[in-house]
């Protein structure tokens, strides 16, 4: 050992473990490299490490199911290549969590790990694979999935490299593209430039195929908080938004001149809900006045903004969609934007305004799924806005936001009342926090509720807490006799759907333990390698026959369902017909 490196190693090791672990949280070094590499130095910084650096983070976390799934960087590819490289570790992985390390491999930009996952995965290449990799701007893995696959669906990941900005991996998605679906691929290149605000995409699908923008654009723009695509977009889109001028208006016809005052608002609504306070306060005074000079008749109201407050003036129900957007908005500063429009309006008129906000149900919905709920309720209360409406418990339930529910209850003054059976609580959150608040009110969860949360998507957390305390009583449904067979059936179609979903094996197994039968067909669509042979097992405990246990229209739905190794297994056990 050099003279240099063993003075370095023996600085290292008076370092106290407290220091070690202040060092790897610095700022300049990433969770994984400091689990695939400081943690490596020796057995005293493994030690200091062990409890908050033992797990590699391969995946961001997706704030939307709808999003493309990104890879963590830096990607651990050694550590990758290691592991997911053999087939072992892939047979306990459910068909969700085989898809998503494939995209995850995808977007990572690292070749072995994107061949690794290809060779073991076991799972049909669809559009969100190519999806991932696109929005990482990945070409070289876009090239390798293009000749791997028949994707005849590419619109999600030019959209994504519309997105990110990503000329080469746009341009190659593109001219893959058949040239019939061309011009829908072009407008949807555009959208994802919009919510991207990638403005030098816009300039070139303008220079090369003919873009011309329209108040769609910049409302996407808005919504998305793309400040400068609005910016750039409105003063050539103005004209569908301004109301014509006096000497024009006895030329046009009355309903467009209102459409454009209705788009107007759109537009405002749209700043507030995506963009800064700055911006909402630069525009708010034209757009409001191009939005409010003339109220429009019930007909001229069109679909979106006449039945939903039938009755009050339409610049009363404007304002309350507008305090909406700004509660529920995606940036910091909602609150700002909340108090700017109550000191615009003045007391007087906010109040009328917070009176009548209940009816905006698709706010409630976007706002409701923000993680800091709670305290937007709270600041919409203390401004005098009512939670009296019966939706608002229902979408708490619905967006997993227990502290939100408990408050409306406690504080603002809603009746409690357990939530419908089509209401799902939070299904797809993870944590089934919701749940297990209602339990501990004492509100009674019925197999029915297991079976409808497993339809939904529900998270294995969420299936493993009602197999634990759910009631077989009232499994029927409302009005139904209570049987035991009713509850078998509810857990069976739980267990059903919960399988199809990609349920983990410790999930099933509690399903199961609750009188559900086994679905053979429904864990080869959704399930691991491991579950299958769990699943077998069951059902020749049974006595079930289990040779060509499938019929071929089971066979075929499993196909479909893009689960390659559950297909592999069942053949390799001639469990499926020739």
């Amino acid at each position: 050992m050099e003279a240099a490196d063993c003075l370095t190693s023996c600085e290292w090791k008076r370092l106290t473990p407290d220091l070690v672990r202040r060092i790897a949280e610095s700022p300049t070094l990433h969770p994984n490299e400091v689990s695939t590499g400081l943690r490596l130095v020796d057995r005293d910084t493994a030690a200091a490490l062990r409890d908050q650096y033992s797990v590699i983070r391969l995946g961001q976390k997706q704030t939307d199911p709808s999003e493309p799934h990104r890879a963590q960087q830096p990607w651990p590819a050694p550590a990758f290549v290691a592991h997911w490289g053999r087939p072992e570790p892939w047979r306990a992985l459910t068909l969700p969590q085989r898809r998503r390390l494939l995209c995850l491999a995808a977007s990572s930009g690292h070749a072995g790990s994107l061949d690794a996952a290809l060779a073991h995965a076991g799972c049909a290449l669809k559009s969100d694979v190519l999806s991932a990799a696109a929005a990482a701007g990945s070409l070289a893995a876009c090239e390798r999935l293009l000749g791997e696959g028949d994707f005849r669906e590419a619109s999600m990941a030019v959209e994504a490299a519309g997105q990110g900005g990503h000329m080469q991996v746009l341009q190659l998605l593109l001219k893959r593209a058949d040239r019939g679906a061309r011009a829908a691929l072009y407008a949807v290149a555009v959208r994802g430039a919009c919510a991207g605000g990638q403005g030098h995409v816009l300039a070139w699908m303008q220079d090369t195929h003919g873009f011309r923008p329209k108040a769609r654009h910049a409302l996407l723009a808005a919504e998305s908080g793309q400040a400068a695509i609005l910016e750039a977009l409105l003063p050539q889109v103005e004209p569908e938004f301004a109301p014509a001028a006096p000497q024009q208006q006895q030329q046009q016809p009355l309903a467009a001149d209102a459409h454009r005052r209705q788009e107007s608002f759109r537009l405002l609504c749209a700043i507030a809900l995506g963009c800064p306070l700055a911006v909402l306060q630069r525009h708010y005074d034209r757009l409001w006045s191009w939005s409010s000079a003339q109220q429009p008749t019930a007909q001229q109201q069109g679909p979106g903004l006449g039945a939903a407050g039938a009755g009050r003036g339409w610049a009363e129900r404007q304002r309350d969609r507008l305090l909406m957007a700004a509660a529920a908005s995606s940036t910091p500063d909602w609150a700002q934007k909340v108090d700017f429009l109550r000191s615009v309006w003045g007391p007087e008129v906010t109040a009328e305004a917070a009176a009548s906000v209940g009816g905006a149900h698709e706010l409630w919905h976007v706002l409701f799924g923000r993680a800091d709920c709670l305290a937007r309720l709270q600041h919409l209360h203390a401004a005098g806005v009512s939670l009296q409406s019966p939706v608002l418990p229902q979408y708490a339930a619905g967006g997993g936001q227990a502290d939100a529910l408990a408050f409306l209850w406690d504080e603002a003054g809603v009746s409690p009342a357990a939530p419908g059976d089509d209401c799902m609580c939070g299904a797809q959150c993870g944590e089934p926090a919701v749940l297990r608040f209602l339990h501990g009110r004492g509100f009674r969860l019925t197999a029915l509720r297991a079976e409808r949360e497993a339809q939904a998507g529900a998270s294995d957390a969420t299936l493993t807490f009602l197999a634990e305390v759910a009631v077989d009583a009232g499994a029927g449904g409302a009005g139904a006799p209570d049987s035991e067979l009713a509850a078998r059936g509810c857990w069976s179609r739980a267990f059903c759907n919960a399988a199809e979903n990609g349920a983990g094996l410790a999930a099933l197994a509690a399903l199961r333990a609750r009188g559900a039968a086994v679905d053979l067909e429904a864990v080869a669509m959704g399930g691991s390698e491991e579950a299958l042979g769990w699943a077998a097992a069951e059902l020749e405990t049974e006595g079930g026959v289990l040779q060509a246990a499938l019929s071929v229209a089971q066979q075929e739905r499993v196909q479909r369902s893009g689960n390659t190794a559950a297909v592999e297994w069942l053949t390799a056990r001639r469990l499926l017909r020739p």
